[in-house]
């Protein structure tokens, strides 16, 4: 009842005391693992996911929830196999072809991450995190127009989706499609105000175009959000007509022949406005599967 209502640390003692009373049931140890996965503790629930492994059937749902623990302390290749083994089971789970495909992302296999995401699209083409993923993918692999195309799936489901607007303005500055960058960068802003990145690949983006004046005012905002950024590197450009309040020390401007934007291709921004792909994973029955242990 407790895990039921989310009132999972609640609920962790609960489950601890059925555990003692009969080691032996697997669904208590999954249980006792999930609400772990749930509290955050990753590396304590992967022990009692192999726990409920070692005393019963493996199902799609003990390993789906075993490969994203493993995912989340970094273990990518270990989580692999794990949801490998959760798709032999249950194929048809676009849920676990999206676990893998982020798996292979973080593997810097972009190419298996596509065709993984593909996958999942094919069984549920609303996902927006499989088609923000794909985007990503797509980026790693050097192919700028088919992420765009991929982040446009995106905006198209969520228009409020301020990563994918952000990734795909980098995209498209990477094209030297500098108009469309504003464009995009404006529109995570939109829903972000405080994007300081946006700001940022804005600024570059307008000094690209020679629109200088208005650079300077994207890369103020930028340090008004985020004052790390004092550091950045600032186009020549729109170094020759900064203003004098930025001289004095908005930003540290260095003479350089060009910029590129601050995220580097296949680099995953983990910054404060953290992905919305990444937002509830660890939802109750995120997998659709639990109902079938």
């Amino acid at each position: 009842m407790l895990f039921d209502q989310e009132h999972y640390s609640d609920a962790l003692p609960a489950f601890e005391r059925a555990l003692e009373i009969k080691p032996d049931v697997q669904d208590y140890a999954f249980r006792k693992a999930l609400t772990l996965f749930m509290v955050g503790q990753f590396a304590d629930a992967v022990v009692f996911f192999d726990q409920a492994l070692a005393h019963g059937p493996a199902t799609s749902a003990i390993l789906y929830y075993r490969g994203r623990s493993l995912m989340e302390i970094q273990k990518y290749a270990e989580a692999l196999e794990t949801l490998n083994s959760a798709i032999a089971l249950d194929p048809e789970n676009s849920f676990i072809w999206l676990a893998k495909g982020e798996a292979l992302f973080h593997e810097n296999d972009g190419t298996a991450a596509v065709a993984a995401f593909d996958q999942a699209l094919s069984l549920d083409p609303k996902s927006v995190e499989a088609a923000f993923y794909k985007g990503e993918s797509l980026a790693l692999t050097a192919s700028d127009e088919d992420a765009v195309h991929a982040y446009d799936i995106v905006l198209g489901l969520d228009p409020s989706y301020p990563d994918a607007a952000y990734k795909k303005g980098l995209a498209l500055y990477r094209l030297k499609k500098y108009t469309e960058a504003v464009a995009a960068f404006d529109q995570a802003i939109q829903y972000v105000p405080d994007h300081a990145r946006a700001h940022y690949e804005r600024g570059l983006a307008l000094s690209a175009l020679g629109s200088y004046e208005k650079a300077i005012r994207s890369f103020k905002k930028a340090l008004e959000h985020d004052p790390s950024l004092q550091d950045c590197t600032v186009p020549v450009g729109a170094r020759v007509c900064e203003h004098e309040q930025v001289r004095a020390g908005a930003f540290r401007v260095r003479q350089t022949a060009g910029s590129q934007p601050a995220e580097r291709r296949g680099v995953v921004q983990q910054g404060p406005h953290a992905r919305k792909a990444a937002a509830g994973r660890r939802g109750t029955d995120r997998a659709g599967c639990i109902a079938r242990t």
